[in-house]
């Protein structure tokens, strides 16, 4: 089960099923399963992170993150934004991280 930190919107946990976990194309899809944005009112929620590295810089790459989801009615509208948020929080995270922990050899 993945616990969100606390200040980052959403659910305080869900489990995601990883469809693509992909090295080589730097690509990890998921797919929640249980809570998190299923109590949310969303009928189904699938992320996908592309890593794209940039032409001639092997330090430095452009991240994509794709939200699929199909709400189970539109009471839930309010959410998308909400999980967006989310999404670019975590994305930011792993960019920060990454800029401060990255050697190069």
């Amino acid at each position: 089960m993945t616990k969100l930190k606390t200040g980052l919107s959403g659910p305080p946990s869900y489990k995601e099923k990883y469809l693509v976990v992909d090295d080589v194309k730097r690509v990890k899809v998921g797919q929640i399963i249980e809570g998190g944005a299923l109590e949310q009112g969303f009928k189904s929620y699938i992320t996908r992170l592309d890593a794209i590295e940039k032409e001639g810089k092997t330090d430095e790459c452009i991240m994509i993150g794709t939200i699929e989801y199909v709400l189970e009615d539109e009471s839930a509208l309010p959410s998308v934004d909400s999980s967006l948020d989310g999404l670019y929080d975590i994305m930011k995270a792993v960019a920060d991280y990454v800029i401060k922990n990255h050697t190069t050899n």
